[in-house]
């Protein structure tokens, strides 16, 4: 397993909760599970720490990062009003190209029967990645593409992905509709309810 290979995989199980939040993480242990060398292994460790993904605890080693239930509503709350924004400069940034790349997206969601795993995960970030896409912004999509991978880490900790993850995603034909109709006002509110189903329902599990 080379470098970026196992970047991927290990924040994979990061972000999907195979390793827990507060879980110790030994350098033995996952130089022999991963198939990595030492020196890429601790390379990676501080990208991922820069990441916010694992931190180093005086007296216990390094760890991954916990889940604070404050830090988590703050999260969500920033999230949904710059995922409104997203949707508001893609309306009006939208080429007709892109608008069939979403069409496909969307039918591929809404075909998707795979709503309690990687599948599911995998079609969520692909929706949100094309609409950061279309809007250009890179300092807007650097901070909202962080809070999204925040957001993934709860929803795998919470385990929100069960089949209610594909009615919040009934969302998306609005939200496509908005964008094909280059209306800003409607792109917004359809961006609003679609977020909201998900996070209200974290919300919920973090009280």
């Amino acid at each position: 397993m080379n470098r970026e290979e196992f970047y991927e995989a290990f924040k994979h199980d990061i972000i999907t909760a195979k390793l827990k939040p507060g879980e110790v993480l030994k350098e033995k242990q996952i130089m022999e599970e991963y198939g990595i060398g030492r020196l890429p292994m601790r390379e990676i460790m501080v990208r991922l720490q820069q990441e916010n993904l694992i931190e180093t605890i005086p007296r216990m080693g390094t760890v991954v990062t916990r889940l604070d239930v404050k830090q988590m509503r703050d999260v969500l709350e920033l999230r949904l009003e710059l995922e409104c924004v997203v949707a508001r400069l893609a309306a009006e940034r939208v080429t007709d190209e892109q608008l069939a790349e979403l069409t496909t997206l969307v039918s591929k969601i809404h075909t998707c029967t795979d709503s309690k795993g990687d599948a599911a995960a995998a079609l969520d970030a692909e929706f949100h990645n094309m609409l950061y896409k279309i809007v250009g912004n890179k300092e807007l999509s650097r901070v909202v593409k962080d809070l999204h991978q925040t957001t993934m880490r709860l929803w795998y900790y919470l385990e929100l992905w069960n089949k209610d993850f594909m009615t919040d995603m009934d969302g998306t034909p609005n939200i496509l509709k908005a964008l094909e109709k280059r209306n800003p006002d409607m792109a917004q509110k359809a961006m609003r309810v679609h977020m909201n189903n998900s996070i209200s329902r974290a919300m919920a599990r973090t009280i």
